[in-house]
Parts: C-alpha cells; sequence; structure tokens
C-alpha cells in the first residue's frame, strides 16, 4: 500500500489551515493505488479537449506542467498582492511578503518537517 507519509503520521485534518489546494494535493498522493485519470483531471495542459495525442510528462528540463491549484494560486498573486517580496515597505509589499513567508509553514507541515526553518525557498534578497 502507497500512502503519503503525512497521512500515515498524522493525517491532513490535524494541519491548521490546510488549504483546498493543499488537501486536493494531499487527496491524489493518498489514493491507493493512483488514479491516473484524477492526476490528469488537475492538468489543464493534460486534459485532452481537441483529440490530439494527449501529453504522458509533466516534467522535463526547461520547465513543469503546473496543477489548476498552482495557476489559480498565481493568478490570485497577480490579481489580489502582486509586488516585490522583501524589497518594499509599501502594503502589497508587505502582504507580498507575509504571503510567500507563510508558505514555508504550509510546506513544513505538509511534509511533517520538525520546523518550518528546514524549508529553503528561493532567495528573493
Amino acid at each position: 500500500m502507497f500512502r503519503s507519509r503525512l497521512h500515515e503520521r498524522r493525517g491532513l485534518d490535524s494541519i491548521p489551515g490546510a488549504t483546498p489546494e493543499l488537501r486536493a494535493i494531499h487527496d491524489t498522493l493518498s489514493l491507493v493505488p493512483l488514479d491516473q485519470e484524477s492526476i490528469r483531471s488537475q492538468f489543464p495542459i493534460l486534459i485532452e479537449a481537441d483529440g490530439r495525442r494527449r501529453f504522458a510528462f509533466l516534467d522535463n528540463a526547461a520547465s513543469t506542467q503546473k496543477p489548476r491549484a498552482v495557476i489559480e494560486a498565481v493568478e490570485r498573486y497577480y490579481e489580489t498582492y502582486c509586488s516585490n517580496v522583501h524589497r518594499g515597505l509599501h502594503y502589497l509589499s508587505n502582504l507580498a511578503t507575509e504571503k510567500y513567508e507563510g508558505v514555508r509553514g504550509t510546506i513544513a507541515r505538509f511534509l511533517n518537517a520538525a520546523s518550518e526553518d528546514e524549508i529553503s525557498l528561493p532567495c528573493t534578497e
């Protein structure tokens, strides 16, 4: 049986503030066996709409295909708090920095890390 490490240890319900996106990713990782069509449906580029041959990959050397949850999160960023992270003193910059740094805790909880200090994000400074 293959299940996510987090699911085995304590389950997603024990994570305060788990977003719907995180729940969707967790649910996908917790499926036994993995439901390929369910996973495929989360990636808009992999949905067959025009009868052409379907993609069979998610990663390559130049880029990675994004699930709908990631696309929607990026869209929210551009629509509501697009600004420089760690580089401004105004409201939007502070909000963008807060959201950026908040992800560290979400990732730590999802991976069951001992501390969010174990999570490294790309440098923005």
